[in-house]
Formats: structure tokens, C-alpha cells, sequence
């Protein structure tokens, strides 16, 4: 007796005996079964939205004030809308695969993660610039003393 060896698809595994391919069974995490992990997946993805909201509404609300005037708020508003997006991304993916989830999952997750990181950047490189600046006036102020 013979036996050959061939290799299933992504979709498929071999059975008990490894004489053929069958369907593997995916098991999807849906709030309409009503697992408890998915519950809990959406409950801290509105939760952290409602957070964000908040904390935009604050901001807007203040935003006369030096703490938010000196905190850049364009750049805590667009943070705010990408951690948004982020927080969305877990909602898409226990609503379950479909045409439209699965190319969102995707745009979402990317530009959700991107936008924060450039913010960081645009900070951090503004932070530098006003140092650097400090130190070339100190400089320039030294050699014209001296």
C-alpha cells in the first residue's frame, strides 16, 4: 500500500488518517452569538470612544485656555479622531467578515496607527526646533558680546 503526500490549501487540513484534505472549521467571535469575549471587545470600544469624545469636548470647550493653547490642540484633535479610528477597528473585526468589514479593517487599522505616530513626530521635531532655536540665539547673543 502506497501512500502519497499532498499538501492541502490554506482553507483545508489533512483528516485523522492523512489519506485527504477537509475543510477546517473557523470559528468566528460574533456579538449575535453572544460570546462574552465579543461583549467585552465592544463594551471597551465604546467606552474608550466615549473617553475620546470627552476629552475632544473638553478640549473645544477650553480651548481659551494657556494649558490648551500651548498643548497644540490641531494636533490633540487629530490624535483624538485617529485613536478613534483605532478603537473602531476591534468593533469591524467581531462584527465578522464580510465585503465591507474586510477592506475597512485594514484602512482603519493603517491610517489609525500611522496618524498618531506622524503627531508624535510633528511634536517631537517642534520641541526641537524651539530648542534649537533657543540655543542658536544664546550663541548668536555670545558672539556679539564678545
Amino acid at each position: 500500500e502506497q501512500e502519497s503526500c499532498t499538501v492541502c490549501h490554506d482553507c483545508f487540513k489533512p483528516d485523522t488518517k492523512r489519506s485527504m484534505c477537509v475543510p477546517k472549521l473557523v470559528e468566528q467571535f460574533s456579538i449575535v452569538k453572544g460570546d462574552s469575549f465579543s461583549v467585552a471587545v465592544y463594551v471597551i470600544s465604546i467606552i474608550g470612544i466615549f473617553c475620546n469624545i470627552f476629552v475632544m469636548v473638553s478640549l473645544i470647550k477650553n480651548s481659551n485656555t494657556p494649558i490648551v493653547k500651548a498643548s497644540s490642540p490641531q494636533l490633540c484633535y487629530i490624535m483624538l479622531v485617529s485613536l478613534m479610528l483605532l478603537l473602531t477597528a476591534p468593533i469591524l473585526m467581531v462584527s465578522g467578515p464580510n465585503d465591507t468589514t474586510c477592506p475597512l479593517q485594514r484602512y482603519i487599522i493603517g491610517i489609525g496607527t500611522v496618524i498618531p505616530i506622524a503627531v508624535l513626530f510633528a511634536r517631537t521635531n517642534r520641541i526641537n526646533v524651539i530648542f534649537n532655536r533657543r540655543s542658536l540665539l544664546t550663541s548668536h547673543v555670545q558672539k556679539m558680546v564678545m
